[in-house]
């Protein structure tokens, strides 16, 4: 019985936690960075004042939670891309994708969490259960798969993980906040060209 009532209970934090997390995520979208406040959103989610401080610490707190979501739903796309009967250097080619739609999508919302996102960043490379290490497993996955097949050549596949996985978050960062005029699929193939066949010139015909 105390084992069903624990269960329940978590299950309403857990479903707490997200209607206050979507309601600041509709706030920021809506009327941006400078609306939210935790009276604002208390207000949005239907919810006492005093349950959002027990969620969550401070403004900051709760606006590092909305940048994490968003990187945790990636994560988990990414988990599912590693998963599927693919090669490994299509399923590389699949992150970068992956990731470019998802700043498309969220843009605007994006935009207004850019300053959030770069003074966590040294917060979540730091914590070795964040979505950033868990993402560098899967990418560190798929280039072990790519060794094994012989499609690339011995390496240090944490380490070019990592690597590739800044190189998309710079890419994100670029899009989120300067207007470009290359499309994403032209950014993800310079990126999967500097990868897989790097700087050397291409090979001329005799």
């Amino acid at each position: 019985m105390n084992d069903r009532k624990e269960s329940r209970e978590k299950a309403l934090e857990e479903l707490t936690r997200k209607d206050i997390l979507e309601s600041a995520v509709r706030i920021l979208k809506a009327e941006g960075m400078k609306r939210i406040t935790m009276d604002r959103v208390a207000k949005e989610a239907d919810l006492a004042k005093g349950t959002i401080y027990r969620y969550f610490r401070n403004k900051k707190d709760l606006l590092d939670s909305v940048a994490d979501c968003g990187f945790m739903e990636l994560a988990q796309e990414y988990e599912s891309i590693a998963g599927r009967d693919h090669a490994p250097l299509a399923k590389l080619g699949l992150f970068a994708t992956t990731s470019m739609k998802y700043i498309e999508k969220n843009q605007s919302i994006l935009k207004e969490l850019r300053t959030v996102m770069f003074t966590t960043a040294d917060q979540y490379i730091s914590d070795k259960t964040s979505w950033y290490w868990k993402t560098v497993d899967i990418f560190a996955s798929t280039l072990d798969e790519a060794i094994q097949t012989g499609k690339i050549r011995e390496i240090n596949t944490v380490k070019v993980g990592t690597l590739f996985l800044n190189s998309i978050n710079s890419l994100m960062a670029h899009h989120v906040n300067f207007s470009t005029p290359k499309s994403f699929e032209e950014d993800v193939r310079d990126l999967m060209d500097l990868y897989i066949n790097g700087l050397a010139p291409k090979p001329t015909l005799q």
